[in-house]
């Protein structure tokens, strides 16, 4: 869908942080999430963190079509 996304995992006493970062190809627009929740080990909260990116680009795409 011409976007990339980097998945951002943080380590607290807590467990593992998930967020992502989503942007353009061109680089030029970037939408950041909120920290996504704790996680026992970094390999869920980055699968966490793609699968939640692409369903919020999935989203967008979608307010664009009907909006």
């Amino acid at each position: 869908m011409g976007t990339l996304i980097f998945a951002v995992v943080g380590q607290d006493i807590e467990g593992f942080i998930a967020s992502a970062v989503i942007t353009d190809e061109a680089g030029e627009r970037s939408q950041a999430t909120r920290a996504l929740g704790f996680f026992p080990t970094e390999m869920e909260a980055r699968q966490f963190a793609i699968e939640y990116a692409k369903a919020e680009i999935g989203r967008c795409a979608l307010m664009r079509l009907t909006g």
